[in-house]
């Protein structure tokens, strides 16, 4: 697989810091930049040169859902991977309707990404194994 470049969001540093030095050291891959928040993402001049955006769904200020709908009308061909601690609580519909192209738990991050990363950029989708979808989501 090509060197990727790749964008994390997530509101934790610790975690952004752990899955950066990973996708660097271990899977060879750009990170183009790290943010914290949805704002700084959707003002960046670094989100057009993304290939994947590696995006929290649960975030203050601004969730993972609305951010990703946002993105990708400035920018429809990045593709975006949702990265979440609640598996119990992720909606298959809310998902794909926001423009995630998958899902990965936070746990099992370092055991799925790669195989994700390879899955959306050969256009498929990705669940990972811990993520109980379902079909109708009742937060909308």
């Amino acid at each position: 697989m090509e060197t990727l470049k790749i964008i994390l969001l997530d509101d934790c540093d610790i975690f952004r810091e752990g899955v950066q030095l990973y996708l660097e050291e271990i899977l060879h891959h750009q990170v183009i930049a790290t943010y914290s928040n949805a704002f700084v993402l959707l003002s960046s001049d670094k989100l057009p040169l993304a290939d994947i955006i590696l995006m929290d769904i649960q975030m203050p200020g601004m969730n993972g859902f609305e951010t990703t709908k946002k993105a990708q009308f400035i920018y429809p061909e990045i593709k975006v991977l949702a990265i979440s601690n609640h598996c119990h609580q992720i909606y298959l519909e809310q998902l794909i309707y926001s423009g995630f192209k998958g899902c990965i738990h936070k746990d099992q991050i370092y055991n799925e990404l790669n195989i994700a990363l390879k899955s959306i950029t050969q256009g498929k989708l990705f669940f990972g194994r811990n993520i109980k979808l379902t079909s109708k989501a009742t937060d909308k």
